[in-house]
């Protein structure tokens, strides 16, 4: 495994996102700065990363979007990691979260030691066969908004 990694970070907040970016970036790993849920879709499409940093917290207040994103980026790349970043303490979002895929649960303001370990930690996962169980897809719910496994 390299030093860094590619990492896409997904969040409207362009101020946090580069900040995260800066920081990834000294790290070694190579990065890509998102804004839009749908702009994510098409570059894990486009471009696999190893990992996704998304962030949950959606115009609006909207996190129910952020989550089925992470679905959806889980359900449909399952070789691509993704670690939730939230201003929300929640432990039903934190819950809901981690059941849907993620591989951790970074709360915001971001302590950026924190995200580091994160990261790493995230990456020693997707290549650990003992923890490939975690990798298998969930069966998506048919009903719109639901979630398999909550």
């Amino acid at each position: 495994m390299s030093a860094g990694g590619r990492i896409f970070v997904v969040d409207h907040d362009p101020e946090v996102a580069e900040l995260l970016v800066d920081h990834l970036t000294t790290e070694g790993h190579v990065v890509r700065q998102l804004s839009t849920l749908d702009e994510a879709f098409r570059s894990v499409d486009d471009d696999s990363p190893d990992l996704v940093l998304l962030d949950l917290d959606r115009p609006g207040g909207d996190s129910v979007a952020g989550l089925e994103a992470l679905r959806e980026i889980y359900w449909n790349f399952p070789d691509v990691g993704v670690i939730v970043m939230s201003a929300s303490s929640t432990v039903a979002l934190a819950h809901a979260a981690l059941t849907l895929g993620a591989l951790d649960y970074v709360f915001k303001p971001i302590d950026l030691d924190r995200l580091s370990r994160a990261i790493l930690v995230g990456r020693i996962r997707m290549f650990d066969p003992a923890d490939a169980f975690r990798r298998r897809p969930l069966e998506p719910d048919p009903r719109p908004g639901a979630f398999a496994t909550l």
